[in-house]
């Protein structure tokens, strides 16, 4: 098992990786509304790539024999509140930012496995390039410089990134009509108010989105092949709940990343499991503090302060139920020694779609 520098370095890779992609879908939500479609798909395109890298290093980390954990190293602070951005250029700058450190990152990576006289991957290699022309580009577009064709999809890198951002948004089933049509409601005196609670909801909701993705490999690498996809199944969720949170607040007139409840925030930092019965647990213990941060959300909104946003809020309480419902199912049965192992196809199926396999 590689310690020491590779596996810092790489968990440092993948903590910035799962940040872009954080940002990335919001922001694209951000430009689609107030600016234009063209740059919301430049943002949506970004993140879509910016998955497929991710999974290939959740893959390649596992081939090293790195545990995968992005937050956990002493020395690393928590994430705190994402630089989450709405304006074009502001976006490309913070976003720049982050491939650059990725970028520095995956180099440290690269050179400490050529001095320890292991081969130089090919993987690593690829997802440097990438990356560097990620940085690059993104420093292009700040200074202005932003090419709108759209990529023919014979040279893309997985049918996954073959979507564009419109088709994603008209197959979305929680896609809000007025977020589509661009329409604000009228801002109420409570919209402060309003604003902080549902942000410090959508912060906490990245936390879940991340974990759950990461522990899905980790319930892969131990063979627990039905629990890995019912975790990635989990993540998914999670970002359909952050979408309907960051169209909300554009609706009533705010933005994702602005305003911020410090009491419902939950620290921004994955808690790994680095098996199967220690990843469910934290999961578990993950979407208790979430579900008694919700219901103090709901609890402050109020029907009065904002009805649309007290019964979304409503709705992804009852998903959290759910949720916990089906992993204390899965935590009692591995404590019984049934095992779920399952043949895991869609696993490999879902790595397939993303170039990942």
């Amino acid at each position: 098992m590689h310690r020491g520098g590779i596996a810092t370095d790489l968990n440092l890779v993948l903590r910035d990786n799962l940040t872009l992609i954080d940002k990335g879908f919001v922001q694209a939500l951000c430009l689609r509304f107030h600016d234009s479609r063209e740059r919301a798909q430049l943002a949506y395109a970004d993140n879509l790539a910016e998955t497929r890298r991710l999974m290939i290093l959740l893959r390649e980390m596992q081939r090293l024999g790195i545990p995968l954990d992005p937050d956990g190293a002493a020395n690393v602070p928590e994430r705190g509140d994402l630089d989450l951005q709405h304006e074009a250029r502001a976006i490309w700058l913070s976003d720049g930012d982050l491939a650059g450190r990725k970028l520095e990152c995956l180099l440290r990576a690269q050179n400490a496995l050529q001095d320890s006289g292991k081969p130089t991957l090919a993987t690593l290699a690829r997802l440097i390039a990438e990356n560097r022309e990620l940085h690059e580009d993104l420093g292009k577009r700040a200074q202005g410089i932003e090419n709108f064709d759209p990529p023919d999809p014979e040279e893309q890198k997985s049918e996954a990134e073959k979507a564009t951002f419109e088709e994603f948004l008209k197959h979305l089933p929680y896609a809000d009509p007025q977020f589509l049509a661009g329409e604000s409601e009228v801002a109420g005196e409570n919209l402060g108010d309003v604003s902080a609670t549902l942000n410090a909801v959508l912060n906490n909701s990245f936390i879940a989105i991340d974990q759950f993705f990461v522990h899905g490999f980790v319930f892969r690498g131990h063979r627990e092949h039905a629990i890995a996809q019912e975790s990635i199944g989990y993540s998914i969720l999670q970002m359909g709940a952050a979408y309907r949170l960051a169209q909300r607040i554009l609706v009533v007139g705010a933005v994702p990343g602005g305003q911020n409840n410090e009491e419902l925030r939950l620290s921004y930092r994955v808690v790994a499991g680095q098996d199967p019965a220690e990843a469910l647990q934290n999961d578990l213990d993950l979407l208790d503090r979430r579900t008694a941060g919700l219901e103090r959300a709901r609890m402050l909104m109020n029907e009065e302060w904002d009805r649309g946003s007290f019964d979304l809020l409503s709705i992804l309480l009852a998903g959290e139920a759910r949720t916990r419902e089906k992993l204390r199912a899965r935590q009692g049965a591995l404590a019984g020694g049934t095992t779920i192992g399952g043949a895991g196809e869609k696993f490999d199926a879902m790595l397939s779609m993303w170039g990942a396999g």
